[in-house]
């Protein structure tokens, strides 16, 4: 059993806050590894000098953000791996908790266009098609489809080059797995999606940061990290950033592309935020279309339930992109590829992107309104906000006054690569609620929060 003792002069807060914050950083910078198995609430409480319930609020803490696990008769062990936040609770909200940690699409009457979509499949006999095995990476008319759906993000897209997959998730696996390859270096941001720090660690792929200013990478500072990480690729949220929710401008996304050719290294460009405009801004895969991987949903523009991904690769990748893809799933499940394609086809999946943005921008206004003279990072039509904070004490002060009150937001923790040198903030998902006046609440309190001093941790109680 591993005694294991944190400093929590280092963290704000309540104390089981601050325990559950020591833990947190501990799992994250492999002082604490998967499958340690905690000290027991009263052995932690008597080292400390904490009551045993505020050990075990501490514990239920960590185990809902599914950094720990209990199992009976032995105890509470580290969970295996970087963990992605849990879902929103449905139910929760009727319980006057705000869960706004999951970006994901606001209703705007999905429910209704998907079961006239799967009626319409059923009814042209698409579901016997479904009795066998599909095609790995989706058909010839599920791929057509998609270039269909892509033509806003890169136009030149071919279907020879497409591939579908069950959502971005798995898209961001099939590209690591195509371009880097176990044992080897990706560079990426320092905050990023949580599901690609996740995949890295079970592919056996080493992440390293490269710094960011207001304008995203800066290219000086990935010409040094390749210098000095000899990476394979560079995974890179372009637009709309997550979380940080700032979009890469034209001529640094040049600058970018630039180094790369160099260097000789691929990139991987996830558009899943980018999929939501009108007219998204040039893609890298324009920039070098025989070095970038680009990647995109529908989850985040049209629907969280259609979990269907597309993936365009260089020519020379399809084959052995596909044979992964074929390896990690057999097939994807050919209802939903056939449900998209439908939605894609018959125009109602633009309308819902439309009707989603629509929303998005409505509660953008609603949530700058109610922060007040707080900055923020995020546009009208980006479907999350960054709050930047001064420090790594307010951003744990903030996030566990929300959540006290029932309030929860992402942290700059929940995305961080490294535990050194985190960008201390909150991400506000806009779509994460069915009602408008909750992103305002949400807001109002947590200007309150930025407002009110920050208090030094005096002692342990």
């Amino acid at each position: 059993m591993t005694m294991w003792k944190p400093d929590l002069t280092r963290f704000g807060g309540h104390p089981a806050e601050a325990l559950a914050e020591a833990i947190a950083d501990a799992i994250a910078s492999g002082a604490l590894p998967p499958g340690t198995r905690m000290p027991t609430h009263r052995e932690l409480a008597y080292e400390l000098g904490l009551a045993v319930a505020t050990v075990s609020k501490a514990y239920s803490i960590v185990a809902r953000r599914n950094l720990v696990s209990g199992e009976v008769g032995r105890g509470t062990f580290v969970a295996s791996g970087p963990r992605m936040p849990a879902l929103a609770d449905p139910e929760a909200e009727a319980a006057n908790t705000i869960d706004l940690r999951i970006c994901m699409p606001p209703a705007v009457g999905q429910d209704v266009v998907l079961a006239a979509a799967i009626e319409d499949v059923v009814r042209a006999g698409g579901a016997r098609a479904m009795l066998r095995y599909p095609l790995p990476g989706g058909s010839p008319q599920q791929r057509g489809a998609a270039v269909t759906w892509l033509e806003r993000l890169f136009p030149q897209t071919n279907a020879s080059e497409v591939l579908l997959t069950s959502g971005a998730h798995q898209a961001i696996a099939v590209a690591i797995a195509t371009v880097v390859g176990t044992g080897n270096v990706m560079l990426c941001d320092p905050l990023t999606y949580a599901g690609t720090a996740q995949l890295a660690n079970v592919m056996g792929i080493i992440l390293r940061a490269v710094p960011v200013d207001e304008h995203g990478m800066i290219p000086a500072a990935l010409e040094e990290a390749i210098a000095r990480h000899s990476p394979k690729a560079l995974f890179i949220v372009p637009t709309f950033q997550n979380p940080m929710a700032f979009t890469i401008p034209q001529s640094r996304r040049e600058e970018l592309t630039a180094v790369a050719q160099r260097h000789n290294i691929m990139i991987i460009e996830d558009s899943v935020y980018a999929d939501i405009l009108d007219a998204p801004p040039k893609p890298f895969a324009a920039l070098d279309p025989d070095r970038t991987v680009l990647l995109t949903s529908m989850s985040k523009s049209v629907c969280v339930a259609l979990r269907v991904g597309m993936i365009r690769l260089p020519r020379a990748l399809v084959a052995q992109a596909e044979n992964i893809l074929q390896s990690l799933v057999l097939a994807n499940p050919p209802l939903m590829a056939e449900v998209a394609a439908n939605l894609i086809t018959t125009g109602r999946a633009d309308d819902l992107r439309h009707k989603v943005l629509a929303e998005v921008e409505a509660r953008f206004r609603i949530a700058r309104t109610a922060l007040g003279n707080i900055p923020f990072i995020g546009g009208a039509q980006c479907p999350h906000l960054w709050v930047p904070l001064a420090d790594q004490n307010q951003m744990s002060e903030v996030s566990s006054g929300l959540a006290r009150q029932g309030y929860w937001v992402a942290s700059g923790r929940d995305f961080a690569i490294a535990r050194e040198h985190v960008p201390a903030g909150v991400r506000i998902a806009l779509g994460a609620t069915a009602h408008r006046h909750k992103i305002a609440e949400l807001c109002q309190a947590l200007r309150q929060h930025i407002s009110a001093p920050v208090p030094a941790m005096s002692g342990v109680v």
